[in-house]
């Protein structure tokens, strides 16, 4: 006859919400039961750039994308027209 399949348990021990005591998951952020969280409010990842600087990072692109369509209409609107092959328009001749 075939074994049985080998079960493994786990090591640790089992997490418990602190408010109403309900078994939770491991990875958990709230509460199925009582909707309590468990994530710290001060616990975020990495901050990042500031509010101030991230609207200064915005503006500087944006001032940079306006340049550079101004400059591409300049010298778009400012260039030599190129050599003419020499044909004349047709006239309507009576």
């Amino acid at each position: 006859m075939s074994e049985d399949p080998e079960v493994y348990l786990p090591t640790e021990d089992p997490r418990y919400c602190t408010t109403c005591g309900a078994r939770v998951a491991k990875l958990a952020t709230s509460c199925l039961m009582c909707n309590a969280s468990f994530v710290e409010e001060g616990a975020e990842g990495e901050e990042g750039l500031p509010d101030w600087a991230r609207g200064l990072v915005v503006v500087l692109l944006g001032v940079a994308i306006l340049a550079g369509g101004g400059f591409g209409l300049y010298t778009l609107m400012n260039s030599a027209p190129g050599p003419s092959d020499g044909t004349l328009m047709p006239t309507w001749t009576p």
